[in-house]
Order: structure tokens, then sequence, then C-alpha cells
């Protein structure tokens, strides 16, 4: 079974079918994380990582209600890294 799933991820980079994190999470969800996660050392610079987390997530979801939760987790993952 390993075998078949690595020849299937080495014909699927090959087509060029394999998709970047990016590609899945919307461009403007995108953006605003990356705004939001530039703005956290100056206004939560002595919080927990997870209390930054929470606020920039709530930022998010107010900024782009109709967005999904995932969305919003992996938009702030891709931002911060």
């Amino acid at each position: 079974m390993k075998r078949l799933k690595a020849w299937l991820v080495r014909v699927a980079v090959a087509k060029g079918w394999v998709l970047q994190p990016e590609d899945l999470v919307p461009a403007e969800v995108l953006a605003s994380a990356r705004l939001l996660v530039a703005q956290v050392p100056q206004q939560f610079g002595g919080q927990s990582g997870e209390f930054k987390r929470a606020q920039v997530f709530r930022a998010l979801m107010n900024r782009h209600p109709d967005a999904r939760h995932a969305d919003c987790g992996l938009a702030i993952e891709l931002a911060v890294r």
C-alpha cells in the first residue's frame, strides 16, 4: 500500500496536480490573515500564542463571516509561516 501511495504522489507531482496550501484558502481571507498576524506583536506582545491566535481568528471571522472556520485556521497558519 505504501508503494502505491508513493507512486500516486510521484504521478501527481509530475502532472502538476499537487495544490499548494495557498490555493486552498480564499485570497481575501489569506490577505486579511497576513495583515492581522503582522499587527499581533505590537497589540498582544506579552500574551501567549494561543491567545494571539484566538484574537486573530476572532478578527478574521468578524471580517469574513461567510468564511469557513477551517479556511480561517489554515490562513492563520500560512500567515505565521
